[in-house]
């Protein structure tokens, strides 16, 4: 298949703007009503804007359902329980590391994965295990940035659908006043600037939380992997000070 040129796309897109803004023309030049709602607004502003809120809701419910899923994974109990870690700890420190490897095996959190790693692969050497230890770690952490990567993005798409809806409806209101007699010009220009304001004010309230939750996320997750990395090395500690013992006393 031809791939469409940045031309044709841009090109198809003023037609469509167009299209959509004079279909709402007629609507867009009636008198605002006491009590009228957001859907009153959104459909007066014709077929482009009825697409462009239909995009802002789904950016919006899309930034909510991320920055709840996000502050989630930012837990604790997510990265390293306390119970966990003083279990798996004092087991290693008992020599019970098949026992403390099984333990691993039933929690699922990046504490327990780098440790059944390490566990795992103790017997191939501290590089070997702490290497494996180290994937697993990056491996969980990428698949959480990547969440607050998709959460940032909402951010920014979202107020540029508001100044898109910004743009349309300034173009609606110019097209308008080229109708409109006399008084109504005022009338209708202050209609069409109102609709196209709302977008944009949306976009912000969008982006703004957004934004907010992706920054402290991200702030949150390299506290969360520094802590989690200085707990791993704590708690494996006493495996190789146990397996340079033994190579020691092979040697003698």
């Amino acid at each position: 298949m031809r791939r469409i040129g940045i031309h044709q796309v841009i090109y198809l897109l003023a037609v469509f703007s167009s299209v959509g803004v004079c279909f709402g023309q007629d609507q867009a030049n009636a008198t605002v009503e006491k009590g009228q709602t957001l859907l009153d607004v959104i459909i007066a502003g014709g077929l482009i804007s009825i697409l462009i809120w239909s995009m802002l809701f789904v950016v919006s419910a899309a930034a909510l359902l991320l920055a709840v899923y996000c502050v989630h994974l930012m837990s604790r109990r997510y990265f390293n329980p306390s119970d966990l870690v003083e279990t798996i700890s004092e087991l290693v420190k008992t020599k019970k590391w098949r026992e403390a490897a099984e333990t691993c095996q039933e929690f699922e959190s990046i504490f327990s994965e780098a440790m059944e790693a390490i566990l795992l692969n103790a017997a191939k050497g501290e590089e070997v295990a702490s290497e494996a230890a180290s994937k697993a770690i990056t491996q969980r952490t990428r698949s959480i940035s990547r969440q607050i990567g998709t959460l940032q993005m909402c951010a920014n798409i979202a107020p540029m659908l508001g100044l898109l809806g910004t743009v349309t409806g300034m173009v609606s209101a110019f097209m308008g006043l080229g109708t409109a007699v006399g008084a109504e010009k005022a009338s209708v220009l202050a209609i069409s600037i109102a609709q196209a304001l709302y977008t944009t004010t949306a976009g912000l309230l969008i982006a703004v939380p957004a934004i907010a939750v992706a920054h402290f996320c991200r702030n949150k997750l390299e506290h969360r992997t520094t802590e989690l990395v200085q707990e791993v090395e704590e708690t494996s500690e006493p495996i190789w000070k146990t397996i340079r013992k033994k190579k020691h006393a092979d040697q003698d």
